[in-house]
């Protein structure tokens, strides 16, 4: 049997760790495969919200003016997609590692989406009445979190089949209830 892990899931660290073996095979992909189709599914939600936010847009201004507006919410939708895939890429990544660096890692992750964020809320703001809508931008911005939510309620096969199933809060009470009075 291999006891260093495979080359693929060795990111850097030639230490064997416990985490590496518990993703190894079949575990690993099925994991990477599911956080795929659920990645892809909110990339398409963000894309179909950004699509209603901007014919909303050309609705509203029936003109020519409709143009900074599209373009500030394609910027939006850009930076919404790119932040689905940045975490999708980072999950990767800290799967199998030591729990300090997969900490690392996504705080990372975190950071450069907010510093990502940023950058395209002064893009808009400095191109501001030169072809680009901050209105249109900042409301776009809020695809993701949409996109999050009707994930969450309306496609909601889509997370039990992938997520681990959560007790409710009387079953654990009764639960621990029954624990408890069993050490007496």
């Amino acid at each position: 049997m291999d006891h260093y892990p495979h080359p693929e899931h060795n990111q850097g660290s030639g230490f064997k760790t416990a985490s590496n073996d518990s993703f190894n095979g079949t575990r690993r992909e099925a994991a990477s495969g599911s956080m795929e189709a659920v990645a892809n599914k909110l990339i398409i939600v963000i894309l179909i919200v950004s699509a209603l936010i901007a014919a909303g847009g050309i609705f509203y201004y029936r003109s020519t003016d409709a143009i900074p507006f599209v373009i500030g919410v394609s910027m939006a939708a850009a930076l919404n997609v790119s932040k689905v895939l940045l975490l999708r890429f980072s999950i990767a990544c800290s799967t199998g590692k030591d729990p300090n660096q997969g900490k690392m890692l996504m705080q990372s992750a975190i950071l450069v989406r907010t510093v990502l964020t940023v950058v395209v809320l002064l893009v808009a703001g400095l191109l501001h009445g030169r072809g680009v809508n901050l209105v249109g931008t900042v409301i776009a911005l809020f695809a993701y979190p949409i996109a999050n939510y009707s994930m969450h309620f309306f496609l909601k096969d889509t997370y039990q089949e992938h997520m681990p199933a959560k007790k409710d809060a009387v079953s654990e009470a009764i639960e621990n209830i029954e624990n408890l009075s069993k050490g007496d």
